[in-house]
């Protein structure tokens, strides 16, 4: 979430907007180590 402190947003809707392109990205791309290497969107669905 180092995006959201980096950056001075000008409104409300722009801060939203980064942070929902950040969780995607934290979500569906980054491999977590924690997680055997898998994006907790891998991890979920093979736990489900």
């Amino acid at each position: 979430m180092k995006n959201a402190y980096l950056n001075l947003y000008v409104n409300r809707l722009t801060l939203w907007k980064r942070l929902d392109e950040y969780f995607r990205f934290y979500n569906n791309e980054r491999l977590h180590q924690s997680l055997d290497y898998k994006t907790p969107k891998e991890f979920y669905k093979l736990a489900a």
